[in-house]
């Protein structure tokens, strides 16, 4: 994975086996939309739209049943040890029509297991009436994916393929997503911890633009001062054949659902 600064050090891609999965044609990470904003101006906030106040980033690097190791980001850090690696930052979400609006923790962990993501927001002034919605996850897949299945707690799935015509799709609440890539033989597994609530209209959507894929979550964040609120995501890849993806991604997918 790579991280960028001038994106208010936030993923930009990653690869799996030297394979792209994740692309850079936007924008990754949680981002809030915002009333109040005047016309011509960027009505998003974090990411790299305007940007977050980023107060410390670290990398923690550890291996598994050993104790990490504690590394602030600056220029010239090299670490060569370890397989599990957490990108920790800590940032305040301000805006300059609004004021400040969320205290912001995030935790991105690279490991054998995937990537995992978790963010923790604490409502901290009084301008979070004016935020319209959160997405609390964006994640870009390379135009050449084609095929996707969604599942809920239920037990209910959905399949498609996605189109060229920057149509959204899915629209619902799902607790897991497939995602197939055929040209690069890759496969994604997308996992919540839970199935959370989406906000209405929107929940988990596909974006089907003509130059990537993008899948969001979009929530209706607390917005009374000191609600705090927390959401985690596992996302694993896997190479595949186009014949059979399914079946390594349903191998992932049990565990990660507490399944044997």
């Amino acid at each position: 994975m790579r991280f960028a600064e001038k994106s208010s050090w936030t993923f930009r891609e990653a690869w799996y086996k030297r394979k792209q999965f994740l692309s850079t044609s936007g924008w990754q990470q949680p981002v809030l939309n915002e009333a109040g904003v005047p016309k011509g101006k960027d009505a998003f906030l974090g990411t790299g739209h305007r940007r977050e106040t980023v107060e410390s980033i670290g990398v923690t690097v550890s291996e598994a049943g050993k104790p990490g190791h504690a590394y602030p980001v600056a220029e010239g850090l090299s670490v060569t040890n370890g397989n599990i690696f957490t990108v920790a930052k800590k940032s305040k979400f301000i805006s300059e029509f609004n004021g400040l609006l969320y205290e912001h923790r995030s935790w991105v962990t690279l490991s054998p297991d995937g990537i995992h993501e978790r963010y923790w927001f604490r409502a901290a002034g009084e301008g979070t009436t004016n935020v319209n919605f959160m997405y609390v996850f964006m994640h870009i897949f390379r135009n050449s994916t084609k095929q996707w299945v969604v599942g809920d707690d239920k037990g209910e799935t959905a399949r498609d393929e996605f189109k060229d015509d920057m149509s959204f799709s899915l629209k619902k609440d799902i607790r897991w997503a497939f995602i197939y890539d055929p040209i690069e033989t890759v496969g994604i597994v997308y996992v919540y911890p839970r199935m959370y609530e989406g906000r209405s209209g929107f929940k988990n959507s596909f974006w089907n633009r003509n130059y990537d894929n993008k899948l969001y979550l979009q929530i209706d964040p607390k917005r009374k001062m000191d609600e705090e609120f927390e959401y985690e995501v596992t996302v694993k890849a896997f190479i595949s054949e186009a014949e059979l993806w399914e079946v390594p991604a349903k191998k992932i997918l049990a565990p990660l659902l507490g399944r044997k």
